[in-house]
């Protein structure tokens, strides 16, 4: 009965217990602005991950950023000006970009006034905050016309201002003025930010750092469920609408005009690949330069921490690492190459999970990461048990300017002033290693052993979990001799963790260019390995950046390894685990040795039970061919499955320089190459000139006709740049519809030139679609010449920067900084 009553408690306090409560403070009054929180909740999408949210209007006497930071409220809707409190020390984090592009216009009802440039001289109303005006006062200096030449007037909120002609132009929501007007019959004219090229984002979902990193759980949860509100939202319209309409229309709006809103709205949330809340670094810069021209936030600002600090809105990539030296180690050593990995794929989110030897085939079989980097032996054990693939082998370094260390082993020692001076006085003696897993803690030292005539009862061995557990443990004389990995002596002595003259090297070996204390065969270093469930256009992507490593100075010195290559041969471990009989290639075979002295009692008796005898004696004979069947082909799978990597590692190293859809080079590619040019230009003092390419108006062809359109003009424009250059010259992708081209050997003269043949064929190139249109496009291209001062960097930045000037001056030209050409 007391067992029956607990149970009834427990059980009534996990349904009913309480959710956890969320705050949210809202950019401006209840409309369909704000319909998938709405959604969120009224649908239990909140409440099926245990929150319970709360929402405020805005009040126009507080700053919903300082609430938030106050800790009143726990998010807020913000505006791209996020950006400019961020850079005045409040510690802000994007989390979600509702709206993609801002709705903020001018509307104009003098039929006359249909540009920014008719606004000369005009009266424009906008609110008084310079922060939320500036995209228009940046969209009238993009056209020349200065604060001085048009009268601001603060913004009063009524429409009746601009038809009483009391105002010539009004800063509106492209999802509300424009229904009012067309309802009473009056036409009128729309200046959008976003036709001058002047692109920020609407509503962003923001939080207070502090929040985030104290409440990251919660924090994801209210995320994943306001953007699955927001998904049902624009999927269910008019479903949507009638809930705003019943229980959020503080504002009296009726139902048509909440519809209006919502369509309108709906056209301006998705990026261009048709996702949802996406927030670009590359966006927020642009948004950046334009606050800083108007010295809203400082020149050095970098809103690159500002934006989803933990990834909610990339695709979460788990990185499991055997922390073969603890989690502290682990944390320290690896985080730096994670960042890397995060910086360099920014679609992406990479986390680092630390494993002992005895979560890793867990972590595989439960699929709680995606990619491992593992020792040999786990790589071998855990490829044959859940298939994972290796594609890519670690580099070491000693110094990183000395060359990389594809390999190593174990090193097994005593204390300096032991009696122990070779390996067989270890008989009888008390050895550490890390983990009977631990390949070069354990398996590579007991191999050498072995091969000294030392079996495993002939010593007793304890494991430490740790390589710096083994080293204390002999230090402090736990036992008497240990077995690490060959570079962690040398690595604690460095962090003056120990010092290594108290260390004596047992059987020390040495081998050229491998700078550590060894005691046995060498054996390749350790893979990083894909899960099966794992994308392989993802491992591409990965094994291009790990290797593009290589050529960073910085990041070497800060991970502390050279790098990473293509995977290397690992059929000598697999000899050793044969050797030692580890999985998978445990299993014995049985001898008649081992028959007679199992049956040893059973031959004293009659002729029965030697009958007995031979049938085992048969049965071991089947056992053992059966035996040598299953090793040869389990020799013929390991060759089969060598080969198969070498091939696909050779179509690795091609995808990693590669653009996959224009193959063309990709970026990382070109500018390496690049960048040989530059330094080959400096040596022999030759020419070099660099060109900067965008498609103009390349959006517009993915919103009317497709990305899959998008796409083709991507491959059409790529094939005729390429058909006019020469072999020796560089022609890349750079990102999206941008592309570089470096011409070795040219003057600036000649770089014109052949500037304009690609501006002239490009133009006169065109595909036709389905319906037998014809689509084609024109490119707008800077053009500077190299110079000593000048780096890839500033180089290309002059390039981007005549490039836009050719945008600016009408698109379709071609711009140097000495020289213009239409």
């Amino acid at each position: 009965m007391l067992r029956a009553l607990i149970l009834f408690l427990l059980l009534s306090i996990t349904l009913f217990a309480k959710e956890i409560t969320i705050s949210l403070k809202l950019s401006w009054l209840h409309q369909f602005q704000f319909a998938g929180f709405y959604i969120a909740k009224e649908k239990g999408f909140y409440k099926d991950v245990g929150l319970e949210v709360t929402f405020e209007e805005l009040d126009t006497k507080n700053c919903v950023v300082d609430e938030v930071l106050e800790g009143k409220y726990d998010f807020g809707i913000g505006k791209s000006s996020l950006i400019i409190d961020q850079a005045q020390g409040k510690d802000l984090v994007a989390l979600l970009g509702i709206f993609q592009h801002s709705p903020s216009v001018l509307i104009t009802t003098n039929p006359t006034l249909k540009t920014v440039k008719d606004l000369y001289k005009k009266r424009v109303m906008v609110t008084p905050s310079e922060i939320n005006s500036i995209s228009v006062k940046a969209m009238f200096s993009a056209e020349g016309i200065s604060q001085k030449d048009i009268t601001i007037q603060p913004h009063s909120f009524k429409l009746e201002d601009l038809l009483e002609e009391k105002t010539d132009a009004m800063a509106s929501y492209i999802s509300n003025e424009p229904f009012i007007l067309d309802n009473l019959g009056i036409k009128y004219n729309v200046i959008d930010p976003r036709d001058y090229g002047l692109d920020f984002y609407g509503d962003i979902l923001f939080t207070s750092r502090k929040f985030l990193e104290k409440n990251p759980t919660i924090s994801r949860k209210f995320y994943e469920a306001t953007k699955r509100g927001w998904e049902y939202a624009f999927s269910n319209i008019k479903e949507s609408v009638q809930i705003i309409f019943e229980k959020y229309n503080t504002q009296n709006k009726s139902l048509e005009h909440l519809i209006y809103e919502a369509e309108a709205l709906k056209k301006l949330t998705y990026d261009e690949k048709g996702e949802f809340g996406t927030l670009s670094q590359k966006r927020f810069d642009e948004i950046s330069d334009i606050y800083k021209l108007f010295k809203l936030i400082p020149p050095q600002f970098n809103p690159k921490k500002f934006i989803d600090p933990l990834g909610f809105a990339k695709k979460q990539v788990r990185v499991g690492i055997l922390a073969k030296r603890g989690l502290h180690v682990t944390l320290q050593r690896w985080q730096r190459t994670i960042d890397y990995l995060n910086a360099n794929l920014g679609q992406f989110h990479f986390t680092l999970q630390p494993l002992d030897f005895s979560e890793i085939p867990l972590a595989i079989e439960k699929k709680k990461i995606d990619f491992i980097l593992t020792n040999p032996l786990l790589y071998i054990q855990m490829a044959n048990k859940y298939n994972i693939s290796r594609i890519a082998t670690l580099q070491t370094c000693c110094d990183i300017k000395t060359k990389p260390i594809k390999s190593f082993g174990s090193v097994i020692f005593t204390k300096v002033e032991s009696q122990i001076n070779s390996l067989e006085e270890l008989k009888g003696k008390k050895i550490a290693a890390v983990d009977k897993n631990s390949f070069g803690g354990w398996i590579v030292g007991y191999e050498t052993l072995f091969d000294h005539g030392i079996k495993l009862s002939d010593i007793e061995v304890s494991f430490s979990k740790t390589h710096d557990n083994v080293v204390f443990d002999v230090l402090l004389g736990k036992v008497e001799a240990g077995i690490v990995r060959t570079d962690t002596l040398e690595s604690m002595d460095k962090n003056k963790d120990i010092d290594i003259r108290n260390f004596k090297i047992l059987n020390l070996q040495i081998y050229e260019n491998f700078p550590f204390f060894i005691s046995t065969k060498l054996y390749p270093e350790w893979p990083f390995a894909k899960l099966e469930h794992t994308d392989d256009s993802l491992s591409y992507k990965v094994l291009s950046t790990l290797i593009d490593m290589n050529d960073d100075l910085q990041i070497k010195q800060e991970t502390n390894i050279y790098g990473w290559s293509i995977p290397q041969d690992y059929s000598n471990v697999h000899q050793v685990l044969k050797k030692l009989r580890i999985f998978p290639f445990d299993q014995q075979e049985i001898t008649y040795k081992d028959v007679l002295i199992t049956y040893e009692k059973e031959l004293l008796f009659a002729f029965g039970v030697f009958g007995l005898i031979m049938l085992t004696l048969i049965y071991t004979k089947l056992s053992n061919k059966n035996l040598k069947e299953f090793n040869e082909r389990l020799e013929i799978m390991v060759k089969k499955r060598t080969q198969a990597l070498k091939r696909m590692n050779q179509k690795l190293k091609n995808l990693a320089q590669t653009d996959e859809l224009t193959q063309i080079d990709n970026r990382r590619s070109f500018l390496r190459k690049t960048t040989i040019y530059i330094n080959l230009a400096k040596r022999n003092q030759t020419p070099l000139c660099f060109l900067s390419l965008d498609i103009d108006f390349f959006k517009k062809v993915n919103d009317n006709y497709g990305h899959h359109i998008g796409d083709k003009v991507l491959k059409l424009f790529a094939y005729t740049v390429a058909k006019t250059l020469r072999n020796v010259d560089l022609f890349g992708r750079i990102g999206g519809e941008e592309f570089g081209i470096c011409l070795q050997n040219t003057s600036l003269e000649d770089a014109m030139s052949k500037a304009e043949d690609i501006r002239k064929k490009v133009s006169l190139a065109y595909l036709k679609t389905d319906t037998q249109e014809e689509i084609s496009v024109t490119v707008s291209i800077g053009v500077v010449e190299f110079n000593d001062s000048l780096t890839l960097t500033s180089l290309m930045k002059l390039a981007d920067e005549s490039m836009y000037k050719a945008k600016t001056n009408g698109r379709n030209q071609i711009y140097a900084i000495q020289k213009k050409c239409n």
